[in-house]
């Protein structure tokens, strides 16, 4: 009997922490949510074009990775940049066969995102409010935002690919124990306000010339020569 509630307990413990996460959708069509790719180097001050004029990001599955980023509402941010420290990774998601639409792994209903606490009562308001971007990148960068984020931190990539951000977004958590719709970081989302209204562009990614490669990688050459006389 006593092993029976412990399991019991143990159960209702990984529910209620399940409960306790807000869910936000990360699926669209290219009909409300686009992504582009651009020919112009990236760089911080791109955050947020949306360039049309370019074509589509390709619609090979896994082409591209995405990554929510979010972080507390303030009432002002002092910076948009997706490196600094107050970000916190939300959610990954990746595309689909539909040029442009981007995925999650809750599909349209939404995922669980930790940290994204949802409502205690009916209504949105009573939620955690959230600044959060959207961050795009082709998978030659990478498969996990870590990997690329230390890339844009350095300004430095390990391949010619594409990566940008989206504009700022801003929303309401949603989800969660009273049966709330899944906020939709894309702005559709019945009853929540915020939203992403335009796509992200893909800017191309700058990669070190030749020469400086060169320069590194004899500057690491001395280091062990130097190391190995030590």
């Amino acid at each position: 009997m006593k092993k029976t509630l412990a399991i019991l307990a143990v159960v209702g413990l990984a529910a209620g922490s399940v409960l306790a996460q807000g869910t936000i959708a990360t699926y669209t069509l290219s009909s409300s949510f686009e992504t582009h790719t651009n020919t112009t180097i990236y760089n911080t001050s791109l955050n947020g074009v949306n360039n049309t004029s370019q074509g589509f990001a390709p619609n090979v599955a896994n082409g591209f990775y995405y990554a929510l980023l979010y972080q507390t509402y303030t009432g002002s941010l002092s910076t948009i940049d997706p490196t600094s420290g107050n970000w916190s990774l939300g959610m990954m998601a990746t595309n689909f066969a539909a040029a442009g639409g981007i995925r999650g792994a809750g599909g349209s209903t939404g995922s669980g995102v930790t940290g994204w606490a949802a409502p205690t009562d009916a209504t949105y308001a009573t939620a955690a409010e959230k600044y959060y971007l959207l961050v795009g990148w082709s998978a030659n960068l990478g498969n996990n935002w870590a990997a690329v984020e230390s890339q844009v931190a350095a300004n430095t990539f390990i391949a010619q690919g594409l990566f940008g951000t989206s504009a700022l977004g801003y929303s309401f958590a949603g989800g969660g124990p009273n049966s709330l719709v899944a906020v939709n970081i894309f702005g559709v989302s019945p009853g929540a306000p915020g939203g992403l209204a335009n796509g992200i562009t893909l800017f191309t990614t700058p990669i070190p010339e030749p020469g400086t490669m060169a320069l590194a990688a004899l500057g690491g050459a001395a280091m062990l020569m130097f190391r190995r006389r030590k």
